[in-house]
């Protein structure tokens, strides 16, 4: 009997030495684990944590560090990105306000001085163009903002995008006699009824067409047509500023393939207009084909209007 006591307290003894052995292993590699971790913390570096413990949980810990430090290391960058891009569009956007400002106040400056009727007229038409393209540009960026913060209260109503886009389109067609454009207008009688706000979607399609003629070439065609169930609009204009790169970044704020600014727009129109249709519930792409930009807007089609007392339209708030 006490042959078998001393033999009990032996494997005991064992088996207890043998877990205080492991568990300083473990407490050896989690302070290891510390250290490591402090270390990444404090120097820029892409260093991982590494374990040599052959415990199937420490090992696991260790993955999932990894794994959470990859995660915070390419946020970090993310964050550094958007925070230099949003510096240089700062930057980029103050001188896109003060270059016509400035201009403006040299014209003053001249109309100041002994000049004839036909000058001074001259002088201030130039002024009054400075002023509306710097009021233009205030007022797309104050839009925007009010879009970010989600201040926009809007109702959405059955409209029939057909008759919407033949009203906005020929409000451009001046500007494109000017640039010698005859666009390639395909509307078809037969409506197509969305869901919508009427004062978005038109200035959707504004900033796209007024998109397409500052930046586009001498080629531009509108097509609208019912598939499947979906109203679909696509806008084409010929292009030589826009690469497959871009094409990722055409709806992102501020961004625009005129690198010197000398056409002197925000970089807010495409955003604007992808914002506006992803909240009346419709899908935005971009594209490039065969040197044609393409912008292509969806939006579930309703199907033909069951009046409803006398023919009231129902409609709803969006936020």
């Amino acid at each position: 009997m006490e042959l078998v006591l001393i033999i009990l307290l032996i494997i005991s003894v064992i088996v207890i030495g043998i877990l205080g052995i492991a568990l300083f292993a473990v407490r050896s590699e989690i302070r290891s684990l510390s250290e490591q971790i402090e270390f990444i913390s404090e120097n820029d570096t892409n260093m991982e944590v590494t374990t040599g413990s052959k415990s199937k949980s420490v090992r696991r810990l260790s993955l999932q560090i990894n794994t959470l430090l990859k995660h915070y290391k390419s946020a970090g960058s993310e964050i550094m990105r958007q925070n230099k891009n949003f510096r240089e569009n700062i930057t980029s956007i103050s001188h896109d306000l003060r270059t016509p400002l400035t201009a403006a106040s040299g014209y003053i400056q001249m109309l100041c001085g002994d000049i004839s009727d036909e000058k001074r007229r001259e002088y201030v038409g130039v002024i009054s163009q400075k002023i509306s393209a710097v009021q233009k540009m205030l007022e797309q960026l104050f839009e925007f903002s009010r879009i970010e913060a989600d201040e926009l209260t809007f109702e959405c109503e059955r409209l029939n995008v057909n008759n919407l886009l033949r009203d906005v389109i020929i409000l451009f067609f001046d500007r494109f006699q000017q640039k010698g454009i005859e666009p390639d207008i395909s509307i078809p009688e037969t409506p197509c009824y969305i869901s919508g706000n009427a004062d978005m979607l038109e200035r959707t399609v504004s900033n796209i067409v007024s998109n397409a003629l500052i930046h586009g070439g001498d080629d531009f065609s509108l097509k609208s047509e019912e598939i499947n169930g979906v109203c679909r609009i696509t806008f084409k204009n010929r292009t030589d500023t826009v690469s497959e790169q871009d094409i990722s970044q055409v709806f992102e704020r501020f961004y625009t393939t005129d690198k010197s600014r000398n056409k002197k727009t925000t970089g807010l129109g495409l955003s604007i207009a992808k914002k506006f249709v992803t909240k009346m519930g419709g899908k935005i792409s971009a594209s490039l084909d065969n040197g044609f930009f393409c912008i292509t807007i969806e939006f579930p089609a309703l199907k033909p209007q069951i009046p409803i007392d006398g023919g009231t339209s129902v409609r709803y708030r969006k936020r």
